[in-house]
């Protein structure tokens, strides 16, 4: 598989700015796992236009109820048991980065069926609950950008 490369990919905290509680959701087909918003990036758009890409695509919303993403520091390497194709191109593994992006509309825009679902519900919660509902294999990737963005949220309320 080493000579396989890494997807590039782009991992979402998509978060309330009201509450600054983190959206997850559980996978179609998976019940009880449950995971960020995360995709591939296309080659040609920036990470920016595929974070909103990637959100469109997974949460059926409209790219103007996200902010403008702010990417994180936090990224994650990780190997697949076996590669996977994507694109008619094999890969070894995922390179992920990670953004924060405010959510600006209502539950009710979301449409987790409008395209093919990746999610069959989801849930709006603290960074504590997402470190108690991710499955471990994906923790260990969100672990950095979780304390990441408890640092920014501890910030833009001024230290309290």
């Amino acid at each position: 598989m080493t000579n396989f490369p890494y997807r590039p990919n782009v991992a979402m905290l998509l978060y309330r700015p009201s509450t600054y509680q983190l959206w997850i959701g559980e996978r179609h087909g998976e019940p009880g796992h449950w995971q960020f918003p995360q995709g591939g990036v296309d080659s040609g758009s920036s990470l920016e236009e595929n974070v909103i890409r990637e959100l469109v695509e997974e949460l059926g919303a409209q790219a103007n109820k996200f902010g403008s993403p702010v990417r994180l520091q936090a990224t994650h390497r990780y190997d697949f048991t076996k590669p996977r194709q994507y694109g008619g191109e094999f890969f070894r593994g995922q390179d992920q980065t990670f953004w924060a992006v405010a959510y600006l509309g209502t539950d009710a825009d979301f449409n987790l069926s409008a395209l093919e679902p990746e999610f069959q519900k989801f849930r709006w919660v603290s960074s504590a609950d997402v470190r108690s509902m991710a499955p471990s294999r994906r923790l260990v990737g969100y672990e950095a950008a979780l304390t990441e963005f408890d640092a920014l949220v501890s910030s833009l309320k001024g230290g309290k």
